[in-house]
């Protein structure tokens, strides 16, 4: 890892939390998997984020996720940071044991470069409030935390380890190409640039 980005690595980390509980508290839904792309050579190394396109359960889940590979591999980024939300990833990929809630709940913060990675695992468990009168559902939900625990080079998901690996191919392409064709199958592509022109 690159000491030069692990702090920008560490702001990525506690916004995607915050931004966790705040999707949480509003609507009990979690963000779909994304990936934050870096790049150590520029001034400014965080490029922006792919978030996955809606998908089917199952095989079409596994390809979205695993796709998300592709635009970080054609800008040649150095660093990745991966999120999702672990039971929700298991549902979504239709893994054996969803259904009767085996998997635990729990962020999921994957920091890699091009030789290593390691797990950032939050965990949590909501609470409800069922004595909120009249019943918004943002108002029954609580997520609360528990301790965050680091897995270094931890066996990850297919589909997550199949993106990093389409990443590290570093393929030659055309990077607006790729963005426009992602965009284009419902991907959701934010670059540090267009915010910068709003």
């Amino acid at each position: 890892m690159d000491p030069a980005l692990d702090e920008l690595v560490d702001v990525v980390e506690s916004g995607s939390v915050e931004l966790a509980k705040e999707m949480l508290r509003r609507s009990g839904a979690v963000c779909p998997p994304t990936v934050h792309l870096l790049l150590k050579h520029l001034a400014q190394p965080y490029l922006g984020s792919v978030a996955t396109r809606p998908f089917r359960r199952g095989s079409d889940a596994a390809a979205a996720v695993a796709a998300l590979g592709s635009l970080p591999s054609v800008v040649l980024a150095t660093r990745l940071v991966v999120v999702w939300e672990y039971s929700d990833l298991c549902a979504a990929l239709d893994l054996p044991g969803w259904r009767e809630g085996r998997y635990p709940l729990g962020l999921v913060v994957l920091d890699a470069d091009l030789a290593e990675h390691v797990v950032r695992w939050h965990p949590f468990h909501i609470r409800t409030d069922a004595t909120v009168d009249p019943i918004p559902v943002a108002a029954l939900i609580w997520p609360e935390w528990g301790t965050v625990v680091r897995h270094p080079g931890v066996k990850l998901p297919a589909p997550i380890a199949e993106l990093l690996a389409t990443w590290r191919e570093l393929r030659r392409g055309d990077v607006a190409a790729t963005r426009a064709e992602l965009e284009a199958a419902g991907f959701g592509v934010s670059w540090v640039s267009d915010l910068a022109r709003r």
